[in-house]
């Protein structure tokens, strides 16, 4: 580590003296909201520069921006009849030119231009959502100290989001499973976009999504629109950036997570056509392929590598534009464990065991945004997903000799239509409609050796099947003026596996009032399928002889109501509350009294088979949300939230529980600021202090697990009690250096720089007969250099 503040204290020194002022292009494309038509004479420029740079749109709504300096600059768009919109915080390079895709909303009354500034990340890029869902810049993934350039890391500041570990990013909104989550890109629901996942989870170790190819998208956390569906706790709206379709360029990056190549430029003989592409290639794994980092020195090496692309086959067909995207990877580990790979208070069960995990995800998909009239757009997409995890595990018996003691694989292979028509009917009434199929196949095995008594291998599941889910929603906007909004939509989705059918009613209300107070409600049911793996579940009921007895499972649904006021001062300065209420039904429960219920799965890496469901349960979940924010202008920026909310829940035996996600509150804060070193040097320093309840949890009964020799919970305490709360400060800084057509940035990110030792949970040793705590990630830098040229 000294070595490495070294060079880097010795690259600042020797480019400091640089001072050449280095200029860039700036271009893009504005258009309307709701119809996409180009907006021609829109007046574009530079806000804060001297003397004002500036130009006005084409025919084709085009725009060019020649001579401006490498920094950080504020671009203003505004025309006759429409909101005006300010850009802050643009980062331009000496590499790359920046290409921006900018809408623009028209406004209700036909009068003289009204500026209005609208402010960053103030409202969603989906305007039906009007409450509690906010837009995310790509710039931010890589800001966020501690966030590893991983948008669902970097989602865990804002309010109502906790992580829910230190080693996979699984995010839990609102107290709900993260199961409840939905990841879409290119308006195309997605299978977990993470390396190391199960296809059961929501979350990985590291994710798949590259923070080079994302454009800007939405988060949303509650009351959603009735475009989203099959999620009950939140959304991930992604969007890829397109390419530059003028000239080629190149990016060079490595760092602890891998070694990257990326690159961008036209299609030729296709006109507007333009592709951008990154692939990656874990670090460790290429250190141990070169024999550098062996599985002796290092344990279970995490080796994966991935992809993802986006290529705009047409810019002005007549038949419409076309755009092909994917995104994919794989991913494995090999741990083996011995028992001096232990420490002595230390237990797993898996000592003289080796596991071999393998993970593939892939998405490929291709739209055509076809232009009806100028007021009509249908956007049409077709896409195949799909994902597998294989989990293979053996022990040691002598002479290097192994026995096979298990097995697992899961597999989906997903078919996807989709459909989505936006119809702009007055400047006050906007409709859009879609629909929705998803074809699903899936297979899951389960085997394992039963022990030298019975010397025999036994099957436990092996379960093929395959349903189609169908979506259809419909959405009404109307603008009652530029300052009121009122949306309508209903969404439904059918099941053909069971027949379960759901109908959703939602509704979202905006006000903003003078002096930027805006007060904002929505309401509305939303309802999620349970896992395939739950619904094909087989119980044996007599020798050889299964039953499907979780086939009729309904979706569990949610009532959300979430009512917020947000007040923006001093130009650059934010203050934001939220309080809501969720109700749960129809949970998956057991028939006989229990503890279980499907509100808490999601919690761990594996998914527990139940069997003989049934949709009795109920949970509730509701809390207060607060957000500051100053965003980035004066060359710094801050954000606190803090959440306070209670998650409960009642299984089969009516008993009224804390769920394990109830960790009562969270407290994030985090800010950063730039130092100019010259006009083309600039260091950059980021900070972020997470605070959070404890995780809840079932504790063991040690006299009992003494007894049994192994580990028994006391199941009538079930979660009554966290673990310690807990606590971690993140501090990141590098440097970014632009020189002619090359551009240089260098950062270290250094989670949990105090090193706190943050329980994750609490175990039984049956070699001591005592409980010992296993604990998160230490202190972990992680260091990265990126080229661009």
């Amino acid at each position: 580590m000294k070595k490495v503040l070294g060079a880097v204290i010795l690259t600042v020194i020797m480019n400091y003296s640089w001072s050449q002022e280095i200029k860039q292009v700036v271009r893009g494309k504005v258009t309307d909201r709701q119809t996409q038509m180009p907006v021609i004479g829109a007046n574009v420029y530079l806000s804060e520069s001297e003397p004002v740079i500036g130009t006005v749109t084409n025919e084709d709504g085009d725009f060019k921006l020649e001579g401006i300096p490498v920094g950080r600059h504020a671009l203003q768009v505004s025309c006759m009849g429409y909101n005006s919109l300010t850009l802050s915080g643009i980062i331009v390079t000496s590499a790359r030119e920046v290409v921006l895709e900018i809408s623009i909303e028209e406004l209700v009354k036909q009068i003289d231009e009204i500026v209005v500034t609208a402010r960053q990340k103030k409202d969603p890029l989906n305007r039906m959502a009007v409450i509690s869902a906010r837009s995310f810049t790509v710039e931010e993934t890589g800001r966020f100290a501690g966030a590893m350039m991983d948008p669902a890391r970097m989602a865990t500041a804002y309010a109502g989001v906790v992580a829910a570990s230190d080693q996979r990013n699984d995010i839990i909104i609102r107290g709900n499973s993260p199961l409840g989550l939905l990841w879409k890109l290119e308006d195309i629901n997605i299978p977990n976009p993470n390396h190391f996942a199960s296809i059961t989870t929501t979350g990985g170790g590291i994710s798949m999504l590259n923070n080079n190819n994302l454009a800007n998208s939405d988060f949303l956390t509650g009351a959603f629109p009735s475009e989203y569906g099959n999620a009950m706790a939140g959304v991930f709206d992604l969007k890829l950036k397109k390419g530059n379709d003028e000239k080629y360029e190149s990016m060079l990056q490595t760092g602890v997570t891998g070694l990257e190549l990326g690159l961008e430029g036209p299609l030729p003989f296709i006109e507007k056509g333009s592709f951008i592409g990154n692939y990656r290639y874990s670090t460790l794994g290429v250190l141990n392929s070169l024999g550098i980092v062996s599985d002796k020195d290092l344990p279970g090496i995490p080796k994966f590598q991935d992809l993802t692309f986006r290529a705009d086959l047409s810019g002005s067909m007549k038949s419409g534009k076309y755009t092909l995207f994917g995104l994919g990877g794989t991913s494995n580990m090999d741990l083996k464990f011995k028992p001096d790979d232990l420490g002595p208070d230390e237990y797993l069960d898996v000592e003289n065991q080796n596991h071999y995990t393998n993970c593939r995800t892939g998405v490929l998909g291709l739209s055509n945004t076809y232009r009806i009239s100028e007021n009509s757009w249908i956007k049409s997409t077709i896409a195949v997903t799909g994902s597998e995890n294989v989990v293979v595990s053996d022990t040691i018996l002598a002479h290097d000799q192994f026995r096979l003691i298990g097995r697992t694989r899961s597999s989906e292979a997903r078919y996807i239509m989709s459909l989505k028509l936006s119809n702009r009917i007055s400047s006050r009434n906007n409709l859009k409609s879609g629909i929705v199929i998803n074809h699903v196949n899936f297979n899951y095995l389960d085997s394992n050796y039963l022990g030298e008594t019975l010397n025999r291998y036994h099957v436990w599941h092996n379960l093929r099947g395959s349903t189609t889910l169908m979506e259809a929603y419909s959405q009404w906007q109307h603008k009652f003026n530029d300052k009121m909004t009122l949306t309508a939509g209903i969404h439904s989705q059918y099941l053909d596996y069971n027949s379960a059918f759901a109908i959703e009613p939602r509704t979202g209300f905006r006000w903003t009032m003078k002096n930027n107070h805006t007060f904002s409600f929505g309401t509305g049911l939303h309802s999620q399928v349970q896992p395939f793996v739950f619904y094909i579940y087989q119980t044996e009921v007599k020798p050889d002889k299964f039953i499907h007895t979780n086939r009729n499972l309904d979706f569990t649904k949610s009532i959300h109501v979430v009512a917020g006021y947000d007040h923006h001062f001093l130009k650059d300065f934010r203050i934001k509350s939220e309080i809501y209420y969720q109700y749960l039904y129809d949970i998956p429960v057991e028939n006989h009294p229990s503890l279980f219920s499907m509100v808490n799965v999601g919690a761990e890496f594996t998914m527990p088979f139940a069997d003989s469901l049934v949709n009795k349960g109920t949970g509730e979940n509701y809390g207060l949300e607060l957000t500051f924010e100053k965003f980035f202008s004066r060359n710094y920026y801050l954000l606190i939230t803090s959440s306070l909310f209670q998650s409960g829940y009642k299984g089969s035996d009516g008993i009224r529980r804390n769920t394990v996600f109830n960790s009562n509150y969270t407290l994030t804060a985090l800010g950063g600021t730039e130092l100019d070193l010259s006009k083309s040097s600039t260091f950059i320093t980021d900070a972020r202090i997470s605070f959070a309840g404890g995780r809840r949890y079932i504790p063991v009964d040690l006299e009992e697990s003494r007894i049994r020799g192994y580990e028994v919970l006391e199941n009538q305490n079930a979660y009554e009690q966290r673990l310690k709360d807990y606590f971690r400060l993140d501090y990141k800084f590098g440097f970014r250096f632009n020189r002619q057509k090359v551009f240089h940035y260098v950062v270290v990110d250094i989670m949990n720089v105090l090193n706190t030792r943050n329980i994750f949970q609490k175990v039984y040793n049956p070699k001591t007969s005592n409980i010992y705590n296993v604990y998160q990630y230490g202190i972990m830098p992680n260091i990265f250099y990126r080229l661009e040229f």
